[in-house]
């Protein structure tokens, strides 16, 4: 199999140490080792006293994922990839039509 570009540069970047790589079609993310979003949303309702069972997370790419570890419910908007969300959607009207936030 041919290496592509993508990974070449995370096999690179892994020679760094502290420093970890998410990559999707359109952008690459270079971020501290340990720090992503999922991490971030477990802080934030730790803070609020928000419980797993009563919270969501909606994403559209790979950097979402670690999200969708530490929610209840997951959507995830994109053909590609489904499987690491509980749900998958078309468009984040969808969303709100599902989950009848607007009311």
């Amino acid at each position: 199999k041919m290496e592509t570009d993508n990974d070449m540069f995370k096999n690179y970047i892994s020679n760094f140490t502290g420093i970890a790589v998410e990559i999707n079609n359109n952008y690459i993310d270079i971020i501290p080792e340990g720090i992503n979003k999922g991490r971030i949303v477990s802080l934030f309702m730790k803070k609020l006293g928000i419980n797993k069972e009563d919270s969501i997370a909606i994403g559209d790419s790979v950097n979402d994922f670690s999200m969708f570890e530490v929610v209840g419910d997951s959507y995830y908007i994109n053909d590609n990839l489904i499987d690491k969300a509980k749900y998958k959607i078309d468009s984040f009207n969808q969303f709100i039509d599902i989950t009848k936030i607007s009311d």
